[in-house]
């Protein structure tokens, strides 16, 4: 029987890292209100057009990946917890099914205890940013920069096991591509995959190919 194929790398013991890292990231535009400057406030702007633009699909996961599309797609830069909270719940049952959010503690728990928790981190992790200091534009950039490249090599590799999987597995793996629904299996499918997910990467990595490619409900979503 098909089996879903995950879309992302596992955090290993640099787990910390990485969350400092995207922190610092996200509180470049991130924040529960205006900052007091209006030289920084009007920079945070142009940071949060920025973010559109270096990172044109969702690199992220768990409440990263919603932050994200809360940002992108709704345009919530500035915003109390309520309003957050809100939009989250309104997409309980995706969120749950996304292959970007990280349920595994989801058999000791039903599915209202593990949104619950899921809740928690979130919060805790937008009020986190929201209290890291501002470090402008050229921090901001730093830090995209920075996530780009730690992204690029450890998705690397989890795309080569990925691909190696779909090579060799006796039934076929279910992911979502350019929009739909594909069974994965043998050569043609595996290539297929290879190169769909490292022009992700090179998009990224290019300062001259970054475009908007995917919607709210899209790759990052539910792949059922």
């Amino acid at each position: 029987m098909p089996k879903p194929l995950s879309v992302t790398f596992q955090y290993g013991d640099d787990a910390q890292e990485i969350h400092d890292l995207l922190d610092r990231l996200f509180s470049g535009f991130l924040r529960n209100a205006p900052l007091p400057n209006p030289a920084q406030e009007q920079e945070r702007k142009e940071n949060a057009g920025l973010f559109k633009t270096i990172f044109p699909v969702n690199v992220f996961k768990d409440e990263y990946a919603i932050i994200y599309e809360l940002c992108v797609t709704r345009d919530v830069y500035t915003s109390q917890w309520g309003a957050l909270e809100e939009i989250i719940r309104e997409n309980a049952d995706i969120i749950l099914n996304s292959p970007r959010i990280d349920t595994n503690f989801k058999s000791e728990y039903t599915d209202s205890d593990v949104f619950d928790t899921f809740i928690g981190f979130a919060r805790g992790t937008v009020e986190r940013i929201w209290n890291l200091p501002f470090n402008g534009t050229a921090g901001f950039v730093s830090d995209s920069k920075a996530w780009i490249e730690l992204y690029a090599k450890k998705q690397m590799r989890f795309i080569l096991n990925n691909h190696g999987a779909i090579l060799n597995a006796p039934e076929p793996y279910i992911y979502k591509m350019n929009g739909r629904i594909r069974n994965l299996i043998g050569y043609d499918d595996a290539a297929e995959y290879h190169d769909y997910e490292r022009n992700i990467i090179d998009t990224m990595r290019s300062e001259s190919a970054r475009s908007r490619v995917t919607v709210f409900n899209d790759e990052w979503l539910n792949i059922n």
